[in-house]
């Protein structure tokens, strides 16, 4: 580590099983903890780094490490954060590959876990209460509460589609109410995009054929109708009258040829007029047919205003979407009754498992019970009985339908919860009961507390110090102590000092070591006496190691 709190640099190589880490108060032994939490993801402040440092560094080698091909590797951590840095950002690594801090912080969670001063207090969380329950239930107890969550997960999701499916259902039924006649006016149109366009130009032409129709049915009239026939017939009339006149006057055959003539003519001119009219077409018909596509026109006009369309397009788009709709909603009614039967099940499924589960924790909390109370007995707490109950909750969570209590009773008094019963000194003897009792799955490969003996002394710490060194058999313990009976304990001692402005930290062993737990017991690290306590308690401990 370098550059972490008051350490520029140091260096530790953790060889042991059950550590001590020790120094006079002051002097940096919560530099220690401060780099192994950063290292293990905990987010960092400036005030972090070192002051003459422009940045902090911690690695760390996990060695033979069970690999996923069943061979063993080491494992290299590293994390740093520098003062140029933007807030507390830092870097991780994982055998030289950049990752994130969540990833930091899972990777690690099963190889180091850190007991600060207060973690006792951890033990008055219902939830962390819960978790030491079962971690003594068997493996029934763990592939129960994990179908348990994998259906409630599943129950929550469809809960979630089926409150989704019904709201989207309440909204289509409420925008398309009423509107199949609307919709059934629209498609009996058989509309085009440009069927309005289209329409209103056919309307003009109509206009067009019938103004000519009647322009030119006028004109036939005037030649060729009326009761007297016309100008045609008025003409005939009148050749007939000159013809007659001619014989009397004495006029010549060529002047009456010339009145013939145009005469003819006016009969080819009326019979073509006459065909011109007819071509026009019948007026009654257009105007039936002007009718009819004006009527068409209108109730496209008051369709879209309905229908809150701007235009034909619009329109259509209105009634594709609300087919559409109209169909999914149809064959969504399939759907929203197998997700409701299938809540049904999962809600019965998950009532069952809750039910299985509480069954098992409940046994599983006997066993801590048992156990605990074993060795509270071995803590110099015999007056005390530890009691753990199970206690149905108000609602099924992932996690069950229960909470944990702990509880203590004193000199056969009823139990009362922990934190009305226990001072201090006898929570963090609870806390080394318990940490024992767990199987070995909860337990890390490291375990560190810092100063877990606040509160004991005499010969309370001497057996926590025996409890913890019976826990280092299963998990590596490093632990930070100003009690000298528990470092004497260690098969590992460092040692912290305050030199300058830095912190200094080395492995100290024969009478280094001795010096250092006199000073422990006595503040003088120079008093015989103190020393020859000091050869006592290491002897004693190598002797029963």
């Amino acid at each position: 580590m370098r550059g972490v709190g008051g350490i520029r640099h140091a260096a530790l190589r953790l060889r042991g099983r059950f550590i001590a880490i020790t120094g006079e108060s002051g002097a940096g032994k919560s530099s220690l903890i401060r780099a192994v939490e950063f290292l293990c993801g905990k987010r960092p402040q400036i005030s972090f780094i070192h002051g003459d440092c422009d940045g902090s560094d911690v690695d760390a080698v996990f060695e033979s490490l069970q690999a996923a091909d069943g061979d063993t590797e080491n494992l290299i951590v590293s994390r740093s954060l520098s003062r140029a840095s933007k807030g507390s950002k830092s870097r991780a690594t994982i055998q030289g590959r950049p990752v994130t801090v969540t990833e930091l912080t899972d990777s690690l969670a099963p190889l180091v876990e850190i007991q600060s001063q207060f973690a006792q207090l951890e033990l008055l969380l219902p939830q962390k209460q819960l978790e030491l329950v079962d971690g003594c239930g068997l493996s029934e107890l763990v592939e129960c509460r994990m179908g348990l969550q994998e259906r409630f997960r599943e129950l929550l999701k469809l809960e979630r589609e089926l409150h989704e499916l019904r709201e989207w259902r309440q909204e289509v039924e409420k925008r398309y109410a009423d509107t199949e006649p609307l919709l059934r006016q629209i498609e009996s149109l058989q509309l085009a995009p440009d069927s309005e366009t289209r329409w209103e130009e056919e309307i003009r032409e109509i206009e067009r054929r019938i103004r000519v129709a009647e322009y030119l049915t006028g004109l036939e009239e005037r030649l060729c109708g009326g009761e007297d026939g016309g100008i045609v017939a008025e003409l005939e009339r009148l050749c007939r009258d000159m013809s007659a006149a001619s014989s009397l006057l004495g006029f010549t055959d060529d002047w009456m040829g010339e009145a013939e003539t145009a005469l003819q003519h006016l009969q080819v001119f009326s019979r073509e007029l006459g065909g011109r009219s007819n071509a026009c077409g019948d007026i009654a018909e257009e105007n039936a047919h002007y009718e009819e596509i004006e009527e068409k026109l209108g109730l496209l006009r008051r369709l879209k205003r309905d229908s809150g369309c701007r235009d034909v397009q619009s329109l259509l788009e209105y009634v594709r979407e609300a087919r559409e709709e109209m169909a999914l909603l149809v064959a969504s009614r399939v759907r929203l009754e197998e997700t409701e039967e299938r809540v049904k099940e999962l809600r019965k499924e998950v009532s069952s498992a809750a039910s299985q589960l509480r069954v098992l924790r409940r046994q599983a909390a006997l066993k801590l019970q048992e156990r605990v109370n074993a060795h509270l007995k071995d803590l110099a707490m015999e007056d005390f009985r530890f009691d753990v109950q199970v206690h149905p909750a108000q609602h099924v969570r992932e996690n069950g339908a229960e909470f944990a209590q702990f509880s203590l009773g004193v000199r056969g008094l009823d139990p009362a919860p922990v934190a009305k019963i226990a001072s201090g000194g006898e929570l963090s003897r609870l806390l080394i009961a318990i940490q024992v009792s767990c199987e070995q799955e909860q337990l890390p490969s490291t375990l560190v507390f810092d100063e877990v003996e606040a509160g004991l002394g005499g010969r309370a710490a001497l057996l926590a110090g025996e409890k913890l060194r019976e826990l280092s058999s299963r998990c590596q313990t490093l632990l930070i102590t100003h009690e000298a009976t528990l470092a004497a304990l260690a098969d590992q001692h460092f040692l912290v000092e305050r030199v300058g402005d830095d912190t200094k930290v080395r492995e100290i062993e024969g009478e280094e070591r001795v010096v250092e737990i006199a000073r422990m017991l006595s503040g003088d690290p120079t008093s015989q006496s103190a020393r020859a306590h000091a050869r006592t308690l290491l002897d004693s401990a190598q002797r029963n190691r």
